[in-house]
């Protein structure tokens, strides 16, 4: 990246206000080199559930249903650019994970379904030592390109430092408030049942669920189910 392109990449990473206003930027500023979507988060323990996972959610959006899927049969222990960030401070492009003995291909391979056939994983920290791992992918990634590590490594710092800043602003300022039927949806979406579930368990209509699910969705700013129980969990709203 030249450096007035930085220059300016970073004022339109400054003036975001929300966490979608960061992600339409960090999309722009990747998709030079054919990436589709990018997901970052903290990393959880290897003993933690797939609802405290879900905690560990910082922002992004994959596509959609494989964060359901991902979750819900817990690929991240066997998920190899996880192990990566937990065992090592630079890049992994994805591709070079078939050179190595120890490659379990299970997750990359249904990722590459989702159209998640390229990528790269970028662990960060943040100052007070905490490890992040930032991942972009697309299905047609210029992977051969010489500046894309280097260019989605300046992204991803920028990128993960705005969500940040968005994220301990809203929740210093915004008090979000459930009914008791929301909370009961809530609970129900984090077990991973869907709306024809909950509206057995609860005993009201399919479309009431998902009337519920819009509102939560609105009150969360949440992209999708995932993203929904993510921002719950990280403000306290389910335990």
């Amino acid at each position: 990246m030249k450096l007035q392109e930085t220059y300016d990449m970073v004022l339109r990473f400054a003036i975001c206000q929300t966490e979608e206003q960061v992600s339409q930027i960090a999309l722009k500023e990747a998709s030079r080199f054919g990436v589709d979507y990018y997901f970052a988060g903290t990393i959880p323990p290897e003993d933690s559930t797939p609802t405290q996972q879900l905690e560990h959610v910082i922002g992004g959006s994959w596509p959609s249903g494989w964060g359901e899927r991902y979750f819900k049969h817990n690929y991240l222990r066997t998920d190899p650019t996880i192990e990566h960030v937990r065992s090592n401070n630079s890049p992994l492009i994805w591709k070079n994970l078939e050179k190595s003995p120890r490659f379990r291909n299970v997750v990359m391979d249904e990722a590459r379904d989702f159209g998640l056939n390229h990528g790269i994983t970028i662990p960060q920290f943040s100052l007070d030592g905490v490890k992040i791992g930032i991942s972009f992918a697309g299905q047609n990634m210029d992977i051969a390109d010489p500046k894309l590590q280097t260019s989605l490594t300046v992204i991803g710092a920028y990128t993960v430092s705005s969500i940040l800043r968005v994220l301990q602003r809203n929740y210093r300022s915004e008090i979000i408030n459930l009914t008791e039927r929301e909370r009961e949806v809530l609970y129900w979406i984090s077990e991973g049942k869907t709306s024809r579930d909950i509206s057995a368990i609860l005993s009201i209509a399919k479309p009431t669920v998902e009337k519920h699910f819009t509102t939560l969705q609105h009150k969360l700013c949440a992209q999708n189910r995932t993203h929904a129980v993510a921002e719950a969990m990280r403000r306290g709203l389910l335990r």
